[in-house]
């Protein structure tokens, strides 16, 4: 396969503080965003310049753990140290959130106590969260009722979260372990249905 790329536009970030991630959010109004786990900016692709406030999203950083976009671009979903989730549509600029249960507030505290780094995936259609430790902790939340999306306005969305327990002979990190990273992609298909594929990577020992 002969794949050709071309660049069409390049950029300089005008800022000195360097950014670890960004991504593409939007599918109508598509932008290209700088983040890290507290931190989002909006850059002009042309002139470099970076929008540093989101204002929809601007109260909320401050007690932000982890963030991360959909593939597809829809939604941008992060966590809060609280243990709700916020899910942040930027074609309609509509912010959802989903409260907090124990579980998911004991693992936050666990993971500050430890140092252990917590990673949020959202689906394409923002049902679906899987919460990840990097000691091999999986836990899903689910909408369980997508009317809660419906229209423009902003507010809570029902769901629950579920423990995922790996099969017996499965080896995932633990504490002993070192190096470890986790990627996840949610897809969807006539024969599979909805699905989560989470791959990790780590050095035993």
């Amino acid at each position: 396969m002969k794949l050709k790329l071309e660049v069409v536009l390049s950029s300089s970030i005008k800022r000195k503080k360097p950014w670890p991630r960004f991504c593409w959010l939007g599918q109508e109004k598509e932008s290209v965003f700088l983040l890290d786990d507290k931190r989002i900016s909006e850059i002009n692709m042309v002139s470099g310049r970076t929008k540093k406030k989101t204002p929809k999203l601007h109260h909320l950083l401050n007690n932000v753990v982890t963030m991360a976009a959909s593939h597809n671009g829809m939604w941008l979903c992060g966590l809060l140290a609280s243990g709700e989730l916020f899910l942040w549509n930027r074609d309609k600029d509509l912010l959802k959130t989903a409260a907090a249960v124990p579980e998911v507030v004991q693992i936050i505290t666990s993971a500050r106590a430890n140092s252990t780094k917590l990673c949020v995936q959202v689906s394409c259609d923002g049902t679906h969260v899987l919460l990840v430790t990097l000691k091999g902790q999986v836990i899903l939340w689910e909408c369980t009722d997508t009317r809660d999306f419906a229209g423009l306005r902003d507010g809570p969305v029902k769901g629950h979260w579920m423990h995922i327990q790996p099969l017996e002979d499965t080896v995932l990190p633990s504490s002993r372990d070192k190096e470890a990273s986790q990627h996840t992609v949610f897809v969807k298909s006539e024969v599979m249905g909805d699905a989560c594929l989470s791959a990790f990577v780590f050095t035993s020992g």
